[in-house]
């Protein structure tokens, strides 16, 4: 048995829905969410949301502002190619990170 393909890609109006609906799973506020928070990367196996991202941009500044999983247990398979998403964009566009913990990276 071969192990799952997750594709990782860029979130479209078309994953708003599944978004909405991890973000509720995890309790996060959705609508904030939705209204701040400007790039989202998510991850998907057999065409179904798993996983996702988020990213605010404001200038140079990017604020890493959520992560969610529809099954935790995904977490470790998933986080490196959503991180590794979340770094390309974050040098694509000169930002300075920040995460929660407010350590800051700059690319």
């Amino acid at each position: 048995m071969s192990a799952p393909q997750y594709r990782v890609r860029r979130a479209t109006l078309d994953d708003i829905a599944a978004l909405v609906e991890l973000w509720h799973s995890m309790r996060f506020p959705a609508e904030e969410l939705a209204r701040r928070v400007t790039e989202f990367q998510v991850a998907e196996h057999e065409g179904r949301l798993v996983g996702a991202v988020g990213l605010q941009m404001a200038e140079r500044q990017g604020r890493i502002h959520s992560e969610a999983f529809t099954d935790f247990a995904l977490a470790d398979s998933l986080r490196p190619m959503l991180w590794e998403r979340i770094h390309a964009l974050a040098t694509n566009h000169g930002l300075l990170l920040k995460a929660a913990g407010n350590a800051s990276v700059e690319y």
